[in-house]
Protein backbone atom coordinates (compact mmCIF):
# COMPACT_ATOMS: atom_id res chain seq x y z
CA UNK A 1 0.00 0.00 0.00
CA UNK A 2 0.85 3.91 -0.65
CA UNK A 3 -1.05 4.93 1.98
CA UNK A 4 1.98 4.79 4.99
CA UNK A 5 -0.18 6.52 7.58
CA UNK A 6 -2.19 3.93 7.36
CA UNK A 7 0.76 0.86 7.29
CA UNK A 8 -2.28 -1.91 6.82
CA UNK A 9 -4.28 -1.97 3.04
CA UNK A 10 -7.15 -3.64 4.23
CA UNK A 11 -8.52 -3.41 7.76
CA UNK A 12 -12.35 -3.95 8.90
CA UNK A 13 -14.37 -1.35 10.39
CA UNK A 14 -14.70 -1.16 13.99
CA UNK A 15 -17.74 0.83 14.18
CA UNK A 16 -19.83 -2.02 11.82
CA UNK A 17 -21.75 -3.97 14.22
CA UNK A 18 -21.72 -7.21 11.67
CA UNK A 19 -17.33 -7.01 12.33
CA UNK A 20 -17.85 -6.58 15.47
CA UNK A 21 -20.60 -9.77 15.98
CA UNK A 22 -18.46 -11.88 13.70
CA UNK A 23 -15.00 -11.16 16.22
CA UNK A 24 -16.71 -12.05 19.04
CA UNK A 25 -18.30 -15.44 17.47
CA UNK A 26 -14.40 -16.85 16.77
CA UNK A 27 -13.36 -15.90 19.85
CA UNK A 28 -16.37 -18.12 21.63
CA UNK A 29 -15.66 -20.66 19.13
CA UNK A 30 -11.91 -20.64 19.98
CA UNK A 31 -12.69 -21.02 23.51
CA UNK A 32 -15.29 -23.16 23.48
CA UNK A 33 -13.68 -25.68 21.15
CA UNK A 34 -10.20 -25.12 22.89
CA UNK A 35 -8.46 -25.78 26.29
CA UNK A 36 -6.53 -22.41 25.57
CA UNK A 37 -4.87 -20.45 28.70
CA UNK A 38 -5.53 -17.04 27.34
CA UNK A 39 -6.64 -14.66 24.72
CA UNK A 40 -4.54 -12.33 23.54
CA UNK A 41 -5.26 -9.61 20.81
CA UNK A 42 -2.39 -8.46 18.27
CA UNK A 43 -1.90 -4.54 17.76
CA UNK A 44 -4.83 -4.59 14.75
CA UNK A 45 -7.07 -4.23 17.55
CA UNK A 46 -7.50 -0.65 16.44
CA UNK A 47 -8.74 1.70 13.34
CA UNK A 48 -6.08 1.52 10.44
CA UNK A 49 -5.26 4.94 11.04
CA UNK A 50 -6.19 8.80 11.59
CA UNK A 51 -8.33 8.69 8.61
CA UNK A 52 -9.95 5.42 9.36
CA UNK A 53 -13.51 5.36 9.48
CA UNK A 54 -15.45 7.84 7.67
CA UNK A 55 -18.16 5.85 6.36
CA UNK A 56 -22.18 6.75 6.64
CA UNK A 57 -22.39 3.73 9.11
CA UNK A 58 -19.22 6.02 11.51
CA UNK A 59 -21.30 8.90 10.72
CA UNK A 60 -24.69 7.57 12.06
CA UNK A 61 -22.58 6.14 15.16
CA UNK A 62 -21.13 9.72 15.58
CA UNK A 63 -23.91 11.62 15.48
CA UNK A 64 -25.71 9.54 17.47
CA UNK A 65 -22.54 9.57 20.10
CA UNK A 66 -22.47 13.62 20.27
CA UNK A 67 -26.24 14.00 19.90
CA UNK A 68 -26.17 16.01 17.08
CA UNK A 69 -25.74 16.46 13.03
CA UNK A 70 -22.29 17.04 12.02
CA UNK A 71 -20.90 18.46 9.20
CA UNK A 72 -19.15 15.63 7.62
CA UNK A 73 -15.83 15.15 8.01
CA UNK A 74 -15.48 18.61 8.53
CA UNK A 75 -16.80 18.99 12.32
CA UNK A 76 -14.22 16.13 12.39
CA UNK A 77 -11.06 17.21 11.23
CA UNK A 78 -9.88 17.79 7.41
CA UNK A 79 -6.56 18.33 5.67
CA UNK A 80 -4.84 20.77 5.03
CA UNK A 81 -2.41 20.92 2.12
CA UNK A 82 1.32 22.64 2.36
CA UNK A 83 3.34 23.98 -0.53
CA UNK A 84 5.46 21.22 -0.56
CA UNK A 85 2.86 18.96 -0.81
CA UNK A 86 2.63 17.79 2.88
CA UNK A 87 -0.36 17.24 4.35
CA UNK A 88 -1.32 19.10 7.70
CA UNK A 89 -4.33 18.30 10.23
CA UNK A 90 -7.05 20.28 10.58
CA UNK A 91 -9.73 19.71 13.38
CA UNK A 92 -12.59 20.66 13.64
CA UNK A 93 -15.17 22.18 16.26
CA UNK A 94 -15.88 18.02 17.03
CA UNK A 95 -12.01 16.82 17.03
CA UNK A 96 -11.62 15.88 20.84
CA UNK A 97 -15.07 13.33 21.00
CA UNK A 98 -14.15 11.90 17.52
CA UNK A 99 -11.47 10.75 19.19
CA UNK A 100 -13.42 9.92 22.13
CA UNK A 101 -15.90 8.08 20.14
CA UNK A 102 -13.23 5.96 18.10
CA UNK A 103 -11.74 5.45 21.23
CA UNK A 104 -15.27 4.35 22.88
CA UNK A 105 -16.37 1.87 19.85
CA UNK A 106 -12.78 -0.10 20.77
CA UNK A 107 -13.32 0.30 24.45
CA UNK A 108 -16.93 -1.26 23.91
CA UNK A 109 -15.64 -4.44 21.84
CA UNK A 110 -12.73 -4.90 24.24
CA UNK A 111 -15.38 -5.06 27.23
CA UNK A 112 -17.60 -7.25 25.00
CA UNK A 113 -14.67 -9.75 24.57
CA UNK A 114 -13.74 -9.70 28.43
CA UNK A 115 -17.72 -10.65 28.97
CA UNK A 116 -17.65 -13.68 26.17
CA UNK A 117 -14.11 -15.09 28.03
CA UNK A 118 -15.34 -14.98 31.44
CA UNK A 119 -18.69 -16.61 30.38
CA UNK A 120 -17.51 -18.95 28.04
CA UNK A 121 -14.25 -20.44 30.14
CA UNK A 122 -13.77 -18.81 33.23
CA UNK A 123 -10.62 -18.29 34.40
CA UNK A 124 -9.18 -18.06 31.14
CA UNK A 125 -6.60 -14.60 30.90
CA UNK A 126 -7.26 -12.02 28.78
CA UNK A 127 -5.18 -9.03 26.98
CA UNK A 128 -3.82 -7.28 24.14
CA UNK A 129 -0.70 -6.23 22.43
CA UNK A 130 0.13 -2.42 21.15
CA UNK A 131 2.96 -0.13 20.81
CA UNK A 132 4.78 0.93 23.38
CA UNK A 133 4.34 4.92 22.45
CA UNK A 134 0.77 5.43 23.96
CA UNK A 135 0.78 9.40 22.43
CA UNK A 136 0.03 8.21 19.21
CA UNK A 137 -2.36 6.01 19.80
CA UNK A 138 -5.42 8.37 20.22
CA UNK A 139 -5.28 8.76 15.89
CA UNK A 140 -5.76 5.03 16.02
CA UNK A 141 -8.39 4.68 18.16
CA UNK A 142 -6.90 2.29 21.28
CA UNK A 143 -6.97 3.86 24.45
CA UNK A 144 -5.11 0.61 26.16
CA UNK A 145 -4.73 3.14 29.40
CA UNK A 146 -6.46 2.89 32.58
CA UNK A 147 -9.67 4.77 32.61
CA UNK A 148 -8.54 6.95 35.45
CA UNK A 149 -5.05 8.15 33.96
CA UNK A 150 -4.03 11.68 34.45
CA UNK A 151 -1.61 13.08 32.38
CA UNK A 152 0.14 15.39 30.12
CA UNK A 153 -1.27 14.44 26.79
CA UNK A 154 -3.65 16.75 25.29
CA UNK A 155 -5.90 14.03 24.01
CA UNK A 156 -6.42 13.06 27.32
CA UNK A 157 -9.39 14.78 27.69
CA UNK A 158 -12.37 14.60 30.19
CA UNK A 159 -14.01 12.73 27.75
CA UNK A 160 -11.35 10.57 26.24
CA UNK A 161 -10.09 9.36 29.81
CA UNK A 162 -12.86 7.06 30.46
CA UNK A 163 -12.44 5.44 27.28
CA UNK A 164 -9.74 3.22 28.65
CA UNK A 165 -10.20 -0.29 28.77
CA UNK A 166 -7.04 -1.51 30.64
CA UNK A 167 -9.35 -2.59 33.59
CA UNK A 168 -11.10 -5.50 31.51
CA UNK A 169 -7.93 -7.09 30.69
CA UNK A 170 -5.30 -9.08 32.73
CA UNK A 171 -2.28 -7.87 30.94
CA UNK A 172 -0.96 -5.50 28.38
CA UNK A 173 2.20 -6.04 26.34
CA UNK A 174 3.18 -3.19 24.52
CA UNK A 175 6.24 -3.13 21.72
CA UNK A 176 9.45 -1.26 23.27
CA UNK A 177 11.35 -2.20 20.57
CA UNK A 178 14.14 -0.51 20.68
CA UNK A 179 18.01 -1.77 20.80
CA UNK A 180 18.93 1.09 23.38
CA UNK A 181 18.16 -0.59 27.02
CA UNK A 182 18.49 2.65 29.77
CA UNK A 183 17.78 6.05 29.81
CA UNK A 184 21.39 6.59 31.01
CA UNK A 185 22.65 5.15 27.90
CA UNK A 186 20.52 6.94 25.34
CA UNK A 187 21.91 10.51 27.17
CA UNK A 188 25.64 9.19 26.94
CA UNK A 189 25.48 8.71 23.25
CA UNK A 190 23.39 11.60 22.70
CA UNK A 191 20.76 10.17 21.31
CA UNK A 192 16.30 10.21 21.97
CA UNK A 193 15.78 9.07 25.87
CA UNK A 194 12.33 8.20 24.56
CA UNK A 195 13.89 5.46 22.13
CA UNK A 196 14.80 3.19 24.74
CA UNK A 197 13.50 0.23 26.77
CA UNK A 198 13.62 1.73 30.14
CA UNK A 199 11.62 4.63 29.07
CA UNK A 200 8.95 2.63 26.89
CA UNK A 201 8.40 0.02 29.42
CA UNK A 202 8.24 2.98 32.27
CA UNK A 203 5.48 5.12 30.38
CA UNK A 204 3.48 1.89 29.53
CA UNK A 205 3.52 0.60 33.27
CA UNK A 206 2.62 3.90 34.35
CA UNK A 207 -0.49 4.63 31.15
CA UNK A 208 -2.00 0.93 32.56
CA UNK A 209 -1.65 2.70 36.81
CA UNK A 210 -2.28 -1.16 38.02
CA UNK A 211 -5.22 -2.05 36.35
CA UNK A 212 -3.33 -5.24 34.74
CA UNK A 213 -0.02 -6.61 34.79
CA UNK A 214 2.38 -4.79 31.80
CA UNK A 215 4.78 -6.79 29.98
CA UNK A 216 7.84 -4.77 28.05
CA UNK A 217 8.41 -6.51 24.26
CA UNK A 218 11.17 -7.31 22.62
CA UNK A 219 11.88 -7.87 19.00
CA UNK A 220 14.80 -10.25 18.56
CA UNK A 221 15.96 -9.52 14.76
CA UNK A 222 16.85 -5.77 16.20
CA UNK A 223 19.58 -7.32 17.93
CA UNK A 224 21.58 -9.85 15.52
CA UNK A 225 25.34 -10.52 15.98
CA UNK A 226 24.60 -8.13 19.32
CA UNK A 227 24.17 -10.42 22.42
CA UNK A 228 24.94 -8.29 24.91
CA UNK A 229 22.90 -5.66 23.66
CA UNK A 230 19.85 -7.88 24.37
CA UNK A 231 21.01 -8.58 27.67
CA UNK A 232 21.00 -5.65 28.26
CA UNK A 233 17.55 -4.60 26.98
CA UNK A 234 16.15 -7.72 28.55
CA UNK A 235 17.02 -6.34 31.94
CA UNK A 236 16.00 -3.08 31.65
CA UNK A 237 12.35 -5.11 30.59
CA UNK A 238 12.08 -6.78 33.61
CA UNK A 239 12.80 -4.10 36.17
CA UNK A 240 10.78 -1.43 34.25
CA UNK A 241 7.73 -3.49 33.77
CA UNK A 242 6.50 -6.98 35.21
CA UNK A 243 7.47 -9.01 32.62
CA UNK A 244 8.56 -9.39 28.97
CA UNK A 245 7.33 -10.67 25.36
CA UNK A 246 9.93 -11.78 23.39
CA UNK A 247 9.41 -11.64 19.26
CA UNK A 248 9.51 -13.90 18.47
CA UNK A 249 11.04 -17.69 17.98
CA UNK A 250 11.06 -17.62 14.26
CA UNK A 251 12.89 -14.83 14.33
CA UNK A 252 16.90 -16.31 14.61
CA UNK A 253 16.31 -16.87 18.34
CA UNK A 254 19.09 -19.91 18.62
CA UNK A 255 21.81 -17.49 18.95
CA UNK A 256 20.08 -16.18 21.81
CA UNK A 257 19.17 -18.83 23.73
CA UNK A 258 22.58 -18.39 26.13
CA UNK A 259 21.41 -15.43 27.26
CA UNK A 260 18.17 -16.77 28.46
CA UNK A 261 19.55 -19.13 30.07
CA UNK A 262 21.68 -16.82 31.75
CA UNK A 263 18.85 -14.57 32.77
CA UNK A 264 16.19 -17.25 33.37
CA UNK A 265 18.67 -19.71 35.78
CA UNK A 266 16.55 -18.86 38.81
CA UNK A 267 12.92 -20.08 37.80
CA UNK A 268 10.45 -17.61 38.39
CA UNK A 269 6.29 -17.69 38.01
CA UNK A 270 5.13 -15.03 35.68
CA UNK A 271 2.43 -12.98 37.22
CA UNK A 272 -0.80 -13.81 35.17
CA UNK A 273 -0.13 -17.12 36.44
CA UNK A 274 -1.24 -15.62 40.21
CA UNK A 275 -4.65 -13.86 39.70
CA UNK A 276 -5.14 -13.89 43.56
CA UNK A 277 -2.13 -10.92 43.10
CA UNK A 278 -3.64 -8.93 40.45
CA UNK A 279 -6.71 -8.35 42.37
CA UNK A 280 -4.85 -7.32 45.65
CA UNK A 281 -2.26 -4.52 43.50
CA UNK A 282 -5.92 -3.40 42.04
CA UNK A 283 -7.34 -3.19 45.63
CA UNK A 284 -4.31 -1.49 46.67
CA UNK A 285 -4.79 1.15 44.27
CA UNK A 286 -8.15 1.51 44.66
CA UNK A 287 -7.09 2.02 48.53
CA UNK A 288 -5.32 4.66 47.17
CA UNK A 289 -7.74 6.68 45.16
CA UNK A 290 -10.49 6.50 48.03
CA UNK A 291 -8.17 7.94 49.85
CA UNK A 292 -7.68 10.67 47.39
CA UNK A 293 -4.00 10.21 46.83
CA UNK A 294 -2.76 11.34 43.37
CA UNK A 295 0.04 9.84 41.18
CA UNK A 296 3.05 11.38 41.12
CA UNK A 297 3.54 12.97 37.38
CA UNK A 298 4.50 10.84 34.83
CA UNK A 299 7.49 11.70 32.84
CA UNK A 300 7.17 11.57 29.13
CA UNK A 301 9.84 10.95 27.33
CA UNK A 302 8.40 11.03 23.28
CA UNK A 303 8.65 7.22 21.91
CA UNK A 304 9.09 6.55 17.83
CA UNK A 305 6.09 6.68 16.00
CA UNK A 306 5.22 3.06 14.66
CA UNK A 307 7.08 0.94 17.35
CA UNK A 308 5.85 -1.95 17.94
CA UNK A 309 3.22 -1.71 15.58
Amino acid sequence: SERLEQQIPLMMNPHHPAVADRMVAMVEEVLAKYAVDGLLFDDRLRFAGQNADFSQQAKRAFEAYVGERVAWPHDAFSYSIQPDMERGLVPGRLYDAWLSFRAHTIQQFVQRVRGTVDRVRPGTKFGVYAGSWYGEYASYGSNYASNKLVAGFPFLTDRYRPTGFAESLDMVITGCYYTKATIAEAMSERTGAGATVEAAAMLSNRVVRDAAWTYAGLSISSFRGDNEAFARCLQAALVSSQGVMVFDLSHDIEPLWPVFERAFRVPAVAPHKRPDVLSLVRHLRQVKDDRGETDPPIVIYSGVAGIGH
